[in-house]
């Protein structure tokens, strides 16, 4: 699940927050990080991924502030090794997209 949690006009570009959530259950010394073509989601380097924290019920959640309202980005989830830091599962399938400005219309 993808939320616009805020946003902040500005009329040249405006910016927004958006929380991203997945339940999924990890092994013990595993995390789970979203990684995707756009600056603050690591340009897809596993060494820069947003880090996600745990909640309740296998819930992952991490908001992402300042990213541009009109700019779609591509994104997967990944399950990270606690201890090296490594990306040791990437999600299947095709990558997600998310385009800012349909969310919370």
């Amino acid at each position: 699940m993808v939320e616009l949690l805020n946003r902040l006009e500005n009329e040249q570009n405006p910016k927004v927050s958006i929380t991203f959530t997945i339940n999924y259950k990890t092994e013990f010394g595993q995390s789970i990080s979203i990684l995707g073509d756009h600056p603050k989601l690591g340009n897809w380097s596993d060494t820069k991924a947003a880090s996600m924290k745990w909640h309740q019920g296998d819930q992952w959640k991490v908001t992402v502030r300042d990213l541009s309202k009109n700019e779609p980005f591509l994104y997967k989830y990944v399950v990270v090794d606690s201890n090296s830091k490594q990306v040791v599962r990437w999600e299947d399938g095709r990558n997600r997209i998310c385009d800012p400005v349909y969310l919370n219309r």
